[in-house]
């Protein structure tokens, strides 16, 4: 597995940094991770953060949107970051996202409530899934039934 960012990764419009984003960096170097052995990807944390978009990731503000609905978050656009994910299944190479639910800082919970399917509020069950090479995916279920009206 590699760490495919570190704390200080430069990010367009921060400490004077203007270039691609680290989503496109890192898609275009995806077929030399896999020629270096790398099977696995632990991405930075991609969630709209409320630091806004120099954060590091560690204070999501909104855990659905890696920048598909904002713009851009700290690691790229939304286009950037599934173009990254599509370049390293483009090359076996398995993504690993950096979440931890508990970090939250913000956001609009009773925007994120509306949204249709996503029930944050609700306690969740993982499922762990073995891929071939022994990669893991890791899906999260919710646990109970929706509220009446969250349908």
């Amino acid at each position: 597995m590699m760490q495919g960012w570190y704390w200080d990764y430069p990010k367009n419009g921060c400490n004077s940094y203007t270039g691609s984003s680290w989503a496109a960096d890192m898609a275009a170097r995806a077929l030399a991770q896999k020629n270096a052995g790398f099977t696995m990807m632990w991405m930075p944390p991609l969630a709209k953060a409320s630091f806004g978009d120099c954060s590091n990731g560690y204070d999501p503000k909104d855990l659905y949107d890696y920048g598909q609905r904002s713009g851009q978050t700290g690691v790229g656009t939304g286009a950037e970051v599934q173009a990254w994910v599509a370049a390293l299944a483009a090359n076996t190479i398995y993504p690993v996202a950096d979440v931890v639910y508990n970090h939250r800082d913000g956001g609009d919970w009773g925007r994120q409530l509306r949204r249709p399917g996503l029930r944050p509020q609700l306690p969740q069950r993982c499922r762990v899934r073995r891929f071939p090479g022994n990669a893991l995916s890791v899906e999260w279920q919710n646990a109970l039934p929706a509220p009446a009206g969250r349908q």
